[in-house]
Protein backbone atom coordinates (compact mmCIF):
# COMPACT_ATOMS: atom_id res chain seq x y z
CA UNK A 1 0.00 0.00 0.00
CA UNK A 2 2.79 2.40 0.83
CA UNK A 3 4.21 1.96 -2.64
CA UNK A 4 0.97 3.17 -4.27
CA UNK A 5 0.84 6.06 -1.81
CA UNK A 6 4.34 7.15 -2.76
CA UNK A 7 3.58 6.87 -6.48
CA UNK A 8 0.46 9.02 -6.28
CA UNK A 9 2.13 11.59 -4.04
CA UNK A 10 4.93 11.84 -6.60
CA UNK A 11 2.34 12.31 -9.39
CA UNK A 12 0.65 15.09 -7.38
CA UNK A 13 3.99 16.91 -7.04
CA UNK A 14 4.63 16.57 -10.77
CA UNK A 15 1.15 17.93 -11.50
CA UNK A 16 1.91 20.97 -9.38
CA UNK A 17 5.29 21.55 -11.03
CA UNK A 18 4.23 20.81 -14.63
CA UNK A 19 6.75 17.96 -14.90
CA UNK A 20 4.58 15.63 -17.00
CA UNK A 21 4.56 16.45 -20.71
CA UNK A 22 1.92 14.85 -22.95
CA UNK A 23 3.52 16.39 -26.03
CA UNK A 24 6.90 14.87 -25.18
CA UNK A 25 5.33 11.41 -24.89
CA UNK A 26 3.59 11.85 -28.24
CA UNK A 27 6.80 12.89 -30.01
CA UNK A 28 8.64 9.92 -28.50
CA UNK A 29 5.95 7.49 -29.60
CA UNK A 30 5.70 8.84 -33.15
CA UNK A 31 9.47 8.90 -33.72
CA UNK A 32 9.92 5.41 -32.24
CA UNK A 33 7.11 4.05 -34.43
CA UNK A 34 8.46 5.75 -37.54
CA UNK A 35 11.94 4.31 -36.96
CA UNK A 36 10.51 0.79 -36.60
CA UNK A 37 8.64 1.26 -39.88
CA UNK A 38 11.85 2.41 -41.53
CA UNK A 39 13.78 -0.62 -40.26
CA UNK A 40 11.09 -2.96 -41.64
CA UNK A 41 11.51 -1.52 -45.15
CA UNK A 42 15.31 -1.38 -44.81
CA UNK A 43 15.54 -5.11 -43.97
CA UNK A 44 13.53 -6.10 -47.03
CA UNK A 45 16.70 -5.44 -49.04
CA UNK A 46 18.94 -7.59 -46.76
CA UNK A 47 17.93 -11.27 -46.80
CA UNK A 48 20.66 -12.30 -44.36
CA UNK A 49 19.99 -9.50 -41.90
CA UNK A 50 17.34 -9.31 -39.18
CA UNK A 51 16.04 -6.98 -36.51
CA UNK A 52 18.05 -7.06 -33.30
CA UNK A 53 16.19 -5.13 -30.63
CA UNK A 54 16.78 -1.52 -29.65
CA UNK A 55 19.21 0.75 -27.84
CA UNK A 56 18.29 3.89 -25.87
CA UNK A 57 19.23 7.38 -26.95
CA UNK A 58 18.26 10.85 -25.82
CA UNK A 59 17.51 13.58 -28.33
CA UNK A 60 17.65 17.31 -27.60
CA UNK A 61 15.00 19.24 -29.50
CA UNK A 62 15.20 22.73 -28.03
CA UNK A 63 12.30 21.70 -25.78
CA UNK A 64 11.96 18.60 -23.59
CA UNK A 65 14.64 15.97 -24.15
CA UNK A 66 13.20 12.91 -25.89
CA UNK A 67 14.00 9.37 -24.73
CA UNK A 68 14.06 7.19 -27.82
CA UNK A 69 14.49 3.47 -28.53
CA UNK A 70 16.63 3.19 -31.65
CA UNK A 71 16.02 0.01 -33.74
CA UNK A 72 19.06 -2.18 -34.38
CA UNK A 73 19.87 -4.83 -36.96
CA UNK A 74 22.14 -7.85 -36.48
CA UNK A 75 24.83 -6.59 -38.86
CA UNK A 76 24.89 -3.10 -37.36
CA UNK A 77 24.44 -1.28 -40.67
CA UNK A 78 21.01 0.27 -40.13
CA UNK A 79 20.66 3.84 -38.95
CA UNK A 80 17.24 5.53 -39.08
CA UNK A 81 17.42 8.24 -41.73
CA UNK A 82 14.45 9.95 -40.09
CA UNK A 83 16.38 10.39 -36.83
CA UNK A 84 17.37 14.08 -36.56
CA UNK A 85 21.10 14.58 -36.89
CA UNK A 86 22.73 17.86 -35.97
CA UNK A 87 20.50 20.66 -37.29
CA UNK A 88 18.16 18.32 -39.11
CA UNK A 89 14.83 18.34 -37.28
CA UNK A 90 11.59 16.58 -38.17
CA UNK A 91 9.01 19.37 -38.12
CA UNK A 92 5.88 17.28 -38.53
CA UNK A 93 4.42 13.82 -39.00
CA UNK A 94 2.15 14.36 -41.99
CA UNK A 95 2.79 12.14 -45.02
CA UNK A 96 4.20 15.00 -47.08
CA UNK A 97 6.38 16.32 -44.24
CA UNK A 98 7.93 12.91 -43.59
CA UNK A 99 8.58 12.37 -47.30
CA UNK A 100 10.14 15.82 -47.57
CA UNK A 101 12.34 15.25 -44.52
CA UNK A 102 13.58 11.86 -45.72
CA UNK A 103 14.51 13.32 -49.10
CA UNK A 104 16.21 16.37 -47.56
CA UNK A 105 18.30 14.06 -45.36
CA UNK A 106 19.38 12.07 -48.39
CA UNK A 107 17.72 8.89 -47.15
CA UNK A 108 18.80 5.90 -49.29
CA UNK A 109 15.26 4.93 -50.31
CA UNK A 110 13.37 4.96 -53.57
CA UNK A 111 10.01 6.66 -53.91
CA UNK A 112 8.32 3.25 -53.55
CA UNK A 113 10.30 2.43 -50.40
CA UNK A 114 9.41 5.78 -48.83
CA UNK A 115 5.78 5.04 -49.59
CA UNK A 116 6.28 1.66 -47.92
CA UNK A 117 7.70 3.30 -44.80
CA UNK A 118 4.71 5.63 -44.62
CA UNK A 119 2.25 2.80 -45.18
CA UNK A 120 3.84 0.74 -42.40
CA UNK A 121 3.86 3.80 -40.15
CA UNK A 122 0.13 4.38 -40.72
CA UNK A 123 -0.61 0.70 -40.04
CA UNK A 124 1.24 0.93 -36.73
CA UNK A 125 -0.67 4.11 -35.82
CA UNK A 126 -4.01 2.49 -36.63
CA UNK A 127 -3.16 -0.54 -34.51
CA UNK A 128 -2.02 1.72 -31.68
CA UNK A 129 -5.31 3.62 -31.69
CA UNK A 130 -7.31 0.38 -31.53
CA UNK A 131 -5.34 -1.41 -28.83
CA UNK A 132 -6.93 -2.38 -25.54
CA UNK A 133 -6.20 -0.43 -22.35
CA UNK A 134 -6.08 -1.28 -18.66
CA UNK A 135 -9.20 -0.56 -16.62
CA UNK A 136 -7.63 1.26 -13.64
CA UNK A 137 -5.44 4.37 -13.83
CA UNK A 138 -4.04 6.65 -11.17
CA UNK A 139 -4.19 9.67 -13.48
CA UNK A 140 -5.04 10.68 -17.04
CA UNK A 141 -3.47 13.86 -18.44
CA UNK A 142 -5.20 15.70 -21.28
CA UNK A 143 -3.21 18.32 -23.16
CA UNK A 144 -3.27 19.96 -26.58
CA UNK A 145 -1.04 21.66 -29.11
CA UNK A 146 -1.78 23.51 -32.32
CA UNK A 147 -0.29 22.59 -35.68
CA UNK A 148 -1.01 22.83 -39.38
CA UNK A 149 -2.60 19.98 -41.31
CA UNK A 150 -3.15 19.58 -45.02
CA UNK A 151 -6.77 18.79 -45.88
CA UNK A 152 -8.84 18.62 -49.07
CA UNK A 153 -9.48 22.34 -48.62
CA UNK A 154 -5.82 23.25 -48.15
CA UNK A 155 -3.66 23.78 -45.09
CA UNK A 156 -5.50 24.70 -41.91
CA UNK A 157 -4.69 24.96 -38.21
CA UNK A 158 -5.89 22.12 -36.03
CA UNK A 159 -5.58 21.12 -32.39
CA UNK A 160 -4.13 17.75 -31.42
CA UNK A 161 -5.44 16.53 -28.07
CA UNK A 162 -3.26 14.02 -26.26
CA UNK A 163 -4.30 11.62 -23.47
CA UNK A 164 -1.46 10.30 -21.32
CA UNK A 165 -2.06 7.75 -18.55
CA UNK A 166 -0.20 6.91 -15.34
CA UNK A 167 -0.94 3.31 -14.34
CA UNK A 168 -1.11 1.81 -10.84
CA UNK A 169 2.62 1.11 -10.94
CA UNK A 170 3.51 4.71 -11.83
CA UNK A 171 4.43 4.02 -15.46
CA UNK A 172 3.41 6.41 -18.24
CA UNK A 173 1.54 5.29 -21.35
CA UNK A 174 0.29 7.30 -24.30
CA UNK A 175 -3.38 6.28 -24.57
CA UNK A 176 -4.44 8.25 -27.61
CA UNK A 177 -4.40 11.44 -29.63
CA UNK A 178 -7.33 13.13 -31.34
CA UNK A 179 -7.73 15.89 -33.92
CA UNK A 180 -9.94 18.91 -33.24
CA UNK A 181 -10.83 21.75 -35.57
CA UNK A 182 -11.41 24.61 -33.15
CA UNK A 183 -15.03 23.84 -32.25
CA UNK A 184 -14.53 21.39 -29.41
CA UNK A 185 -17.49 20.94 -27.06
CA UNK A 186 -19.10 18.27 -24.89
CA UNK A 187 -19.95 16.13 -27.93
CA UNK A 188 -16.28 16.12 -29.01
CA UNK A 189 -15.08 15.17 -25.52
CA UNK A 190 -17.77 12.51 -25.16
CA UNK A 191 -16.38 10.82 -28.26
CA UNK A 192 -12.91 10.77 -26.70
CA UNK A 193 -14.15 9.50 -23.33
CA UNK A 194 -16.20 6.77 -25.04
CA UNK A 195 -13.21 5.73 -27.14
CA UNK A 196 -11.21 5.22 -23.93
CA UNK A 197 -14.08 3.26 -22.35
CA UNK A 198 -14.53 1.06 -25.43
CA UNK A 199 -10.84 0.21 -25.27
CA UNK A 200 -11.05 -0.78 -21.60
CA UNK A 201 -10.68 2.28 -19.33
CA UNK A 202 -13.09 2.08 -16.39
CA UNK A 203 -11.67 3.73 -13.27
CA UNK A 204 -9.31 6.71 -13.59
CA UNK A 205 -8.75 8.18 -10.15
CA UNK A 206 -7.83 11.65 -11.45
CA UNK A 207 -8.02 13.51 -14.77
CA UNK A 208 -5.74 16.54 -15.19
CA UNK A 209 -6.40 19.09 -17.94
CA UNK A 210 -6.74 22.69 -18.95
CA UNK A 211 -10.22 24.22 -18.69
CA UNK A 212 -11.33 22.92 -22.11
CA UNK A 213 -14.96 23.79 -22.95
CA UNK A 214 -17.23 20.76 -22.50
CA UNK A 215 -14.62 18.46 -20.94
CA UNK A 216 -15.90 18.78 -17.37
CA UNK A 217 -19.43 17.76 -18.44
CA UNK A 218 -18.08 14.78 -20.40
CA UNK A 219 -15.97 13.58 -17.46
CA UNK A 220 -18.88 13.85 -15.01
CA UNK A 221 -21.11 11.84 -17.36
CA UNK A 222 -18.68 9.09 -18.36
CA UNK A 223 -16.52 8.93 -15.19
CA UNK A 224 -18.78 10.42 -12.48
CA UNK A 225 -16.56 9.25 -9.60
CA UNK A 226 -13.31 10.60 -11.07
CA UNK A 227 -11.73 13.78 -9.66
CA UNK A 228 -10.96 16.50 -12.23
CA UNK A 229 -7.88 18.63 -11.62
CA UNK A 230 -7.41 21.83 -13.61
CA UNK A 231 -3.77 22.46 -14.52
CA UNK A 232 -1.92 24.82 -12.17
CA UNK A 233 0.50 25.96 -14.86
CA UNK A 234 -2.33 26.99 -17.19
CA UNK A 235 -3.90 28.77 -14.22
CA UNK A 236 -0.72 30.79 -13.68
CA UNK A 237 -0.62 31.79 -17.36
CA UNK A 238 -4.27 32.78 -17.15
CA UNK A 239 -3.57 34.93 -14.11
CA UNK A 240 -0.77 36.73 -15.95
CA UNK A 241 -3.18 37.53 -18.79
CA UNK A 242 -5.91 38.86 -16.52
CA UNK A 243 -4.01 40.73 -13.78
CA UNK A 244 -1.45 43.46 -13.71
CA UNK A 245 2.12 42.24 -13.43
CA UNK A 246 2.65 43.00 -9.73
CA UNK A 247 -0.75 41.61 -8.78
CA UNK A 248 -0.19 38.47 -10.83
CA UNK A 249 3.20 37.92 -9.20
CA UNK A 250 1.67 38.25 -5.73
CA UNK A 251 -1.26 35.96 -6.56
CA UNK A 252 1.04 33.26 -7.97
CA UNK A 253 3.19 33.41 -4.82
CA UNK A 254 0.02 32.84 -2.83
CA UNK A 255 -0.78 29.80 -4.97
CA UNK A 256 2.67 28.36 -4.24
CA UNK A 257 1.94 28.58 -0.52
CA UNK A 258 -1.47 26.97 -1.00
CA UNK A 259 0.13 23.97 -2.73
CA UNK A 260 1.96 23.28 0.52
CA UNK A 261 -1.22 23.28 2.64
CA UNK A 262 -1.61 20.21 4.80
CA UNK A 263 -5.30 19.53 4.07
CA UNK A 264 -7.91 20.07 1.39
CA UNK A 265 -9.99 22.20 3.75
CA UNK A 266 -7.02 24.42 4.57
CA UNK A 267 -6.22 24.76 0.86
CA UNK A 268 -9.80 25.84 0.10
CA UNK A 269 -9.72 28.36 2.94
CA UNK A 270 -6.40 29.84 1.85
CA UNK A 271 -7.52 30.02 -1.80
CA UNK A 272 -10.68 31.90 -0.79
CA UNK A 273 -8.62 34.29 1.35
CA UNK A 274 -6.30 34.94 -1.57
CA UNK A 275 -9.27 35.65 -3.84
CA UNK A 276 -10.77 38.00 -1.23
CA UNK A 277 -7.64 40.11 -1.40
CA UNK A 278 -8.15 40.82 -5.11
CA UNK A 279 -11.95 40.64 -5.44
CA UNK A 280 -12.50 44.41 -5.45
CA UNK A 281 -9.85 44.99 -8.09
CA UNK A 282 -10.81 42.10 -10.40
CA UNK A 283 -14.42 41.20 -9.50
CA UNK A 284 -15.30 39.35 -12.70
CA UNK A 285 -12.08 37.36 -12.88
CA UNK A 286 -12.16 36.43 -9.19
CA UNK A 287 -15.71 35.10 -9.64
CA UNK A 288 -14.34 33.00 -12.51
CA UNK A 289 -11.65 31.56 -10.21
CA UNK A 290 -14.03 30.94 -7.30
CA UNK A 291 -16.31 28.91 -9.56
CA UNK A 292 -13.38 26.57 -10.25
CA UNK A 293 -11.79 26.42 -6.79
CA UNK A 294 -12.51 22.74 -6.18
CA UNK A 295 -11.13 21.79 -9.60
CA UNK A 296 -7.90 23.68 -9.04
CA UNK A 297 -7.41 21.97 -5.66
CA UNK A 298 -8.65 18.47 -6.51
CA UNK A 299 -5.16 17.04 -5.98
CA UNK A 300 -5.60 17.51 -2.22
CA UNK A 301 -8.46 14.99 -2.24
CA UNK A 302 -6.45 12.55 -4.30
CA UNK A 303 -3.33 12.80 -2.18
CA UNK A 304 -4.78 12.36 1.29
CA UNK A 305 -5.28 9.06 3.08
CA UNK A 306 -4.33 5.60 1.91
CA UNK A 307 -4.59 5.46 -1.86
CA UNK A 308 -5.71 1.82 -2.16
CA UNK A 309 -8.43 2.39 0.44
CA UNK A 310 -9.36 5.61 -1.39
CA UNK A 311 -9.61 3.75 -4.69
CA UNK A 312 -11.72 0.99 -3.14
CA UNK A 313 -14.09 3.37 -1.33
CA UNK A 314 -14.42 5.67 -4.33
CA UNK A 315 -15.36 3.03 -6.89
CA UNK A 316 -16.99 0.28 -4.80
Amino acid sequence: MNNNNDILNDIVKKIQNNEISCLKELHEYLLNTLMISERTIFLQNYENNKANGFYPRTLSTGGPTLNLNIPRDRKGVFRPAILPNGKQILNGYSKNQIKYTLKEMGAPYSEEEIEGILEKFNEELAEFRRRGLASDWLALFVDAFECEMRTDKGVKKVQVYIVLGIDLGGSKDLLGFYIGYGRENKVFWMEIMRDLVERGVRRPLLIVSDDFPGLEDAISQVFPLTDHQLCFVHLQRNICRNMRRDDAREFIKGLSRIKSSSTYEMGISEFNSLCDKFSDKYPGYIRFLRDRTEKYLAFFETSRGDKEIYLHDKFS
